[in-house]
Order: C-alpha cells, then structure tokens, then sequence
C-alpha cells in the first residue's frame, strides 16, 4: 500500500469519525430541543384552546343572561297591555269571525289586517306555510263556542301593534307570541294562512299555561318541542289578572333554541371537525352514576346547522370515567375541560354552565386541530434536520475539511434560533414584555419567530387592561356613598357587591340641600348586565339623576321621565336601567317613591308582623323615551318598620345546584331581623354569600335598608 494511500486512510480515519460524532451529537440536540420546543408549544396552544373556548361559552352565556333580563322586561309590558285591555269594555266590534262551527272544530279567527310582512315557515310534517307579521289569529279547542270569547277577542284585538314592537325590540330567536285565557280563547301571532294547532290542543293544558297560573309571576319552561313547528323551543310565560284580581289567564313568547344558539360561531381553525352539541341530565338516571343525553348537535359537516332534528340520544366516550367525572360538574353547574375520547379520535371537551333552562353548552374539539401548529412545527423542523444531514454526508464524500465547515457553520444556523427563542422566552417568563428575536431562515422557525414576537405585546395588553378594570373598579366605588345620612326618625344602610371588577348597579342618598330640610332621597338602580358598559350607563344615570334633582327638586316624577330621556338619546337599544327613587321625610315620618321598572321593595311592618311590597309604578327606563311614572305614597312606617330596596342579584342568587335564594328567604330574615339597619343590610349580604358561595355570585348585588325608630 502506498503512502499515499495510508495517508490518505489516515485522513480519512482521523476525520470522519469526528464528523459523524458532531453529526449524531448535531441530530441528538436538534431532537432534543425540538422535543422540548414542541411540547412547549403544544402546552401553549393547549392553554390558550381552552382558554379561548371558555371565554367563547361565557360570552355566549352572557349574552343569553342579557336576552333573557330583556325577554322578561318584554313579557312583563306584554301582559300589561293585554291587562290593559281586558280591562275594558268596547261595544262595537271590528273582528271579522269565522262560523262558530267552524271554531269549534280547532280553526282560527282573523283580525282585520294592516299592510305588513309575511314569510314561510315550515311545520311539523314537512308542511308549509304563510307568516303574517301585520296580523294576529285565534285559536279556540273544541268544544267552546265563539259567541262566548267574541268580546275578549274584541279588547284584544289591536294586540298586534304591541306584538309587533316586542317582536322589533327582542333578540333573536323570537317564534311565537300569544295571549291564552282562562275560557279558551288563544291568540297567535304572527298569524298563519292555515290552521297549524293540532285538533286536540289546549292551551290551558299546557307546562307553561299552568306553571305561569301557580307561580303568579313570570316562569320559564324548556326546553319544550313547539307543537306547531316541531322545533325545540324555551316559553316565558306570565300570568293576566282582570281588575279584580282574579285569574284571566297567560300571555307567552316562544324563543326558539336553534335560532338562539345560531350566535355560537367557532374560529374558522377550529371549526373542522367541531361538534357543538347541547346536552342535558338524563332526570331518570342514577343520581351517583348521571346519563348524559345530547338534545341537540351542530357538526361541521352540515353547516353548522342547528335545526338538525334528533331523538334524546346518550353521549358516549372510550373515558368512561373522565365522562362521569364531567357528568357530575354537568350538575354541580360547573364549567370547565377536558381531554377525553370521542368517537376513537382524542378531542377536547369544553362546557359551560347551565343556560335555557338546563341545558348546557358542549364543545368538543379534536386534539389534532388544537395542537397542530406544534405538529406542524415538528414534522417541519424534522424534514429540516434530516435534509441537512443527507447533505453533510454528500458533502463529506467530496472534501472532507469543506464538509467540516460547512456542518459547523450549518449546525450554528439550526440552532442559533432555537437559542434565541429559548433566551427570549426566559426573559418573558420574568415579566419582560419587550423580549424579542430576529429570526431570518425563511421556514416554520421565522414563523415561530413571528408568533413569538406577539406574544409579550398581547400580554402586556392583558396586563394593563387588568390594572385598567382596577382602576375602573376603584373610581366606580368612589361615586358611591362612603355614609349613610343621620336621620332623627330612620336608619340608613346600603351597600353595593360587583361580580365582575365594575358592574351596573347603583344606590345613593340625595343631598337634603337639593330636596329641603328634614328629606333625603334613596336611589336603587340595576342597568341590564354588568361590566364596562353596565358601569358607564351606571355613571351617566347617576349624573342625570343629580342634575335634575337639582333642577326639579322633590317632582320625582319629573326627575325620572328626564332621566329617562336622556338615556334614550345616549344609550343603544340593549340597554335599560330599572331605577327606585324615594324621599325620605323625617318631619313627617313618611316615604315617597317613584319606580321605572324595579323590583317591588319590601315593607315589614314590626307591629304586625307582615310584609308589604311597594309596586312598581313605572316602566324600564331608557327604552321607549315617552315611558310615563307616577307617584307612590306617601307612607307612614311605624317604631321598628324595615324597607328594603335591592336588586334582583339578591333573590337570583343560586346556589351549586341552581336553586334560587328567592324572595321568601328574604322575607324570613326580615322577619327575623334585629338591631340597626347596617346590621340588618349585613346579616342578608352575609346569608346570600353563604347561599351562593358554591356556585359563585353570578351577577351584581346593591341593598339598601331604611328603619324606622
């Protein structure tokens, strides 16, 4: 053998080794690193999934909590116009009605009609037909004869004008309204072109007909299957009254769930392969082991179309305990996720709390799509890898010293940018917001470069808006009374509890200056919602409030239809104010009020032992700017008498199991109540905290307490 030869074996033996050791160990760091790197991204992105499917059940639980305070504000005006109109006595009809035989047989009676819209709708069976917007229908079961509710169908017959306003003023998802009295009558609207009630319907027989009759308020009832359309449907439902506090029977709004759930839009990347589904607790099933059963479902394949029409079915998964374990947060009300199998595929479950009725929201995303940049990341970063390795050995073949340098230089280049990641994302982790790489390779590396780099800025946005609702909350706290006003006769006690950092309730005690001596005015308000916008109409309402105190004195009245406009000019159509406005004399130891759509407040009287509520006398404010108020009173509380002005986040207070604290429990500590009025304003915060502490304070909680001594 030549020297040549040996020299050239020696070369090669002193040379390749060391290149294949740098090669293996180059291949090892890469793996190691992008093993590391990949299960970081995946953890950040699993985060961030179930983060963002959060927040996107709970934006859509909020928003059908606020359709659902105005739902109720419109059923409430619907039953007071139908009210209003049973109420009186008209002679001359102008109602076109159909044969009586022909009633009793189930047909409907037709108002006169005035130019408006129609559409199709489909029913029950595949059927169509025609929706009359501009008119309303009667419906009478068989057996009761027309002649006998002709004079009912007279007093509501211009019900369609109101029926139209609510329908413009509700939210989406609106079906059916009606008005059912205690003689049979039922009116529909809109109306149809045919008769669309089975043979054998009765209102009067119906869930909501009779649960409205024995609560004397307005209920929910749902998830029900529309007997005209066959679509499922939540009722709300309120009981009528004639003048002499009889019976006369109910007036409904049907809101159609598919309609409802139709807002739910999923990210475009996450969208393939999505079900949506609505789920339920099977009532039949073992308390200690819960079925669940899906009553509706929305999958990517249909469009995401919600009118997809199943039976009751049971949702079934390969963790069959991961399963029972999200059954059992199903019915403590709990949202949350988790990472189970459905259908063979891993997916991401993410549920919400509990919303129409009982229902939940369910998302179940696959695995795959959550993670599959991080995939995407790897499998690139491997190709990569291996690419550069089958050019080394090439490399090595032509010149060995070449093939050196350009591995080192190669292996510097591959992972000088994980490096640089590695130190950024280190000093991000510290709070260094302006942590930033320059990542030029042209792949997926400069593209995790990029999705790095607006990381830190989203995150300090984060970061300040927290620290912004901070400061919000703290000057939100500021416009409310540090100390209640002394009185010589009364004691006064308030406070105000948020569930969010800033919120839309209000209370108040008016400057005697701007009323005359010896007066001081209680001020409750509840905006619809809570949060930034709630607190800014909280703000606004707050400074018209005193404006006009200060412009027209003790005329709540006029106080309050002021007010009223201003909110009506400078708030958006979603957004009402429920407002209780009274003076207290302490001269002559009385309370005047006027209300625009609050609760009733609660007059215990000591001596008796009985509690009173003081009405309502006005309707929500900042909806309709001609709404009229009237005043109430003056009353003459006795030693020891309570008042109780508070909103509705007190008696809807639920605890983990979704039952409400309710106005009894309220009447009861009331009745139990002793020492000063601070006292008794603490004991009902302190027993609704203790209700609701499971389940959490779902919305914004304001008392105020007068005692008479």
């Amino acid at each position: 053998m030549t020297i040549r030869r040996k020299l050239l074996l020696l070369l090669l033996g002193i040379t390749i080794p060391p290149l294949l050791v740098v090669a293996v160990v180059h291949e090892v760091s890469i793996r190691l690193t992008l093993q590391r790197l990949t299960h970081r991204i995946r953890g950040t992105m699993d985060a961030d999934a179930r983060l963002h499917l959060q927040q996107l059940l709970a934006s859509v639980d909020e928003t059908l909590r606020q359709q659902s305070r105005l739902v109720d504000a419109l059923i409430r005006c619907q039953a007071r116009e139908a009210e209003l109109r049973l109420a009186q006595d008209r002679s001359n009809s102008l109602l076109r009605i159909r044969s009586a035989s022909h009633v009793s047989d189930g047909s409907a009676l037709e108002t006169d009609t005035i130019q408006g819209e129609s559409a199709i709708v489909e029913l029950e069976g595949g059927r169509q037909t025609r929706l009359h917007y501009d008119r309303l229908a009667c419906f009478l079961p068989n057996g009761i004869d027309a002649n006998d509710v002709a004079k009912d169908v007279e007093r509501l017959r211009d019900m369609t004008f109101v029926y139209q306003e609510i329908h413009r003023l509700g939210p989406r998802g609106m079906l059916w309204q009606y008005t059912s009295l205690e003689n049979g009558l039922h009116m529909t609207y809109p109306a149809t072109d045919t008769q669309v009630h089975p043979d054998n319907y009765d209102p009067r027989t119906r869930q909501w007909y009779l649960q409205a009759k024995e609560n004397r308020d307005v209920v929910r009832v749902g998830p029900l299957v529309d007997a005209v359309t066959g679509k499922m449907i939540i009722t709300i439902a309120a009981p009528l009254w004639y003048p002499d506090g009889s019976f006369a029977g109910v007036t409904a709004i049907d809101r159609a769930i598919p309609d409802v759930l139709a807002t739910m839009k999923m990210p475009e990347h996450w969208e393939k392969g999505t079900e949506k589904m609505l789920v339920v607790i099977d009532p039949r099933s073992d308390p200690c082991n819960p079925r669940v059963l899906v009553a509706l479902r929305s999958h990517y394949a249909d469009g995401g179309d919600w009118q997809q029409k199943i039976q009751l079915e049971e949702l079934q998964s390969g963790d069959v305990q991961a399963l029972r374990q999200m059954a059992g947060d199903l019915q403590a009300g709990r949202a949350g996720t988790r990472q189970m199998d459905y259908e063979g595929r891993s997916c991401l479950w993410v549920y919400g709390r509990p919303l129409l009725s009982k229902t939940v929201p369910l998302l179940i995303v696959p695995y795959d799509t959550v993670t599959e940049l991080a995939a995407a990341t790897s499998h690139a970063m491997l190709d990569n890898s291996a690419f550069w390795l089958e050019i080394t050995g090439i490399t090595l073949l032509l010149a060995v010293a070449v093939t050196t340098g350009l591995a080192v230089m190669r292996a510097r280049s591959l992972t000088q940018p994980i490096s640089d990641l590695a130190i950024a994302g280190a000093r991000l982790a510290e709070g260094d917001y302006a942590a930033h790489v320059q990542i030029k390779t042209g792949d997926e590396l400069e593209e995790l470069g990029r999705i790095f780099n607006q990381t830190g800025p989203r995150l300090k946005e984060r970061e300040e808006m927290r620290r912004s609702l901070e400061l919000a909350r703290a000057i939100q706290q500021n416009l409310l009374p540090s100390c209640a006003p002394g009185l010589n006769h009364f004691e006064l006690a308030g406070q105000c509890l948020y569930c969010d950092e800033t919120g839309g309730d209000y209370y108040d005690f008016v400057d005697p200056a701007d009323l005359g001596p010896g007066k001081v005015g209680i001020v409750v308000g509840d905006v619809c919602g809570h949060g930034i916008s709630a607190a800014l109409l909280m703000t606004e309402a707050r400074s018209s409030l005193r404006a006009n105190t200060r412009r027209y004195g003790t005329d709540l009245v006029r106080v309050l239809a002021e007010i009223n406009r201003d909110l009506v000019r400078d708030t958006a159509a979603d957004k009402f104010l429920t407002l209780f406005y009274g003076i207290v004399d302490d001269q002559n130891l009385s309370l005047t009020w006027a209300s625009g759509g609050h609760d009733p407040a609660l007059w215990y009287h000591a001596k008796e032992g009985t509690i009173e509520e003081l009405p309502n006398t006005g309707m929500l404010m900042g909806i309709f700017e001609d709404a009229s108020f009237e005043l109430a009173g003056p009353i003459y509380p006795g030693h020891g008498d309570i008042i109780v002005v508070g909103t509705d986040g007190i008696w809807e207070a639920r605890d983990d199991n979704g039952n409400l604290f309710g106005k009894d429990r309220l009447r009861d500590i009331l009745r139990c109540a002793s020492g000063s009025a601070e006292d008794i304003c603490h004991a009902i915060l302190q027993s609704v905290d203790f209700f609701s502490r499971a389940a959490g304070r779902q919305d914004d909680i304001t008392l105020v307490v007068l005692k008479a001594v």
